[in-house]
């Protein structure tokens, strides 16, 4: 979790550095993930759909906890021809403290997407705007559990990719937006706040 977090900031640097001519945008947000039947997030793979399962014979109730998905985006926009292009990074944590067996289970969970994306402004105004986005990139989990002492880990890099139908953005320097989507970085729904340069 640290070094996500030493990334981020890191990255929320660079963008002061990098920023300074008009067009550059930099956003961030938090979305607000799909939850299916059993409540379970959909963006997470930390428990299984049946929120309980045996380890050693003994029957683990799941509690999970998964927080919301942040993300931090910086790009270009081409108001000219309607374009914005954009570099994306997602991260979403979770943990799982499993009661119920001789011990406690606890399980946790970073994922990390890393997306340049693509935005097509339906109305490019200067205080409102109303695009369109698709990306697709790189994702990668890292997964731990910890049981009587003894820790697992293992970690994993898939393709990633992320679609937005409909996004709508009010504000000049400073803005607000909501965009509805789905894909494997957030679904649903994402809310942000944004600075123009």
């Amino acid at each position: 979790m640290k070094k996500t977090l030493l990334f981020f900031f890191t990255l929320l640097l660079c963008t002061y550095a990098f920023c300074q001519k008009r067009g550059w945008e930099v956003d961030y947000g938090v979305s607000l993930g799909a939850y299916d039947r059993s409540g379970v997030a959909r963006c997470s793979e930390i428990v299984d759909v049946s929120r309980s399962y045996d380890v050693n014979t003994s029957h683990y109730e799941s509690r999970p906890t998964v927080l919301p998905t942040f993300s931090m985006e910086v790009g270009y926009n081409m108001a000219d021809i309607h374009l914005g292009y954009f570099l994306g990074a997602y991260w979403n944590y979770a943990w799982n403290n499993l009661h119920g067996g001789p011990s406690l289970l606890q399980e946790k969970e970073h994922i990390l997407h890393i997306m340049p994306e693509l935005r097509f402004y339906y109305l490019y105004e200067e205080k409102t705007k109303l695009y369109a986005t698709m990306g697709a990139g790189i994702r990668y989990r890292s997964f731990s559990e910890i049981f009587e002492g003894d820790r697992i880990s293992n970690s994993n890099c898939e393709i990633s990719y992320q679609v937005c139908p409909f996004g709508m953005m009010f504000g000049d320097r400073w803005a607000v937006a909501c965009e509805v989507g789905y894909g494997t970085a957030w679904a649903i729904m994402k809310l942000g706040a944004r600075y123009n340069f």
